[in-house]
């Protein structure tokens, strides 16, 4: 819900409890613990198909992988996963190990290509090198199950417009370097798992210790929003219901179709409720 005022806008998530499907992935889990992860990423066979008018363009399938869909790029396969992360905590990466691959010469469409594309489909065109400046990538995407997401991508394919190359096996290591425990995480961290807990948490990577990182406890069932103290009927309010599980941004955009006056919002004084409990 959001409350607004001159001077306040509050806002709760309500996200749908759904089990998440993102998982370890291609990733193989060689290590997680409170402090990071250490992992293996191998690429599959390379199953490079022909495509294209007479086979001028081939594209390459990874199962289990993501793929670049940027416009001009090649639509190359990449690994993907939601790291949970220690509030407050810099998420370091390294590759440890890596062994490297020539898979040939060859012309790769752009995105949007599909090799079973119709007749009446387009023509592809050739697509632009694709050379990462970082094979290994973290980003901060926001507030899942009241934990810290960070999204992990591995692109170990690039691509200089005429040679394929790629990292045939990885091994990386995430490291978490400070934050916060938040209250109650020694005794999360030490009960046992549930049912409820490995579905709740499944969408991250290193799910057995997303628990000790919540920063959520489960609000009381007596709490409600009629006798909750952080709810105030009596100023303004916006809900947000989602149906599908995942991670979500307000937009001003999202704010004025709802009859919003974002004009008279400070948004430095936005505050984020979840069953009652206040987030950073």
């Amino acid at each position: 819900m959001v409350r607004m005022s001159r001077t306040a806008l509050l806002l709760a998530f309500v996200l749908s409890m759904l089990a998440g499907s993102a998982g370890a992935g291609p990733f193989e889990i060689l290590r997680s613990t409170q402090d990071g992860l250490e992992l293996e990423l191998r690429l599959p066979p390379p199953p490079l198909i022909e495509s294209g008018p007479d086979g001028a363009f081939v594209s390459f399938r990874a199962p289990g992988f993501a793929r670049i869909d940027e416009p001009g790029n090649p639509a190359l396969p990449f690994a993907a996963a939601l790291l949970a992360v220690p509030d407050g905590a810099v998420v370091e990466v390294a590759i440890l190990e890596s062994d490297a691959v020539d898979l040939g010469r060859v012309r790769l469409p752009a995105a949007g290509y599909e090799a079973d594309a119709s007749p009446a489909a387009a023509v592809p065109t050739q697509a632009a090198p694709f050379l990462p400046d970082d094979v290994v990538v973290t980003e901060y995407v926001g507030i899942l199950r009241g934990v810290a997401a960070h999204s992990l991508r591995v692109y170990p394919l690039s691509y200089d417009g005429d040679r394929l190359m790629g990292l045939q096996r990885l091994r990386i290591r995430v490291r978490f370097r400070g934050g916060r425990a938040p209250a109650g995480a020694a005794k999360t961290a030490s009960s046992p798992a549930t049912a409820a807990g490995q579905t709740l948490y499944a969408p991250f990577l290193n799910a057995a210790q997303a628990p000790a990182m919540s920063r959520v406890s489960p609000a009381p069932a007596a709490k409600t929003a009629a006798t909750a103290e952080w709810y105030d009927p009596s100023r303004p309010w916006v809900k947000l219901w989602v149906k599908d599980d995942g991670i979500y941004r307000v937009t001003g955009a999202w704010l004025k179709s709802r009859q919003v006056d974002t004009d008279s919002v400070d948004p430095t004084t936005l505050q984020l409720f979840y069953l009652g409990e206040e987030l950073p």
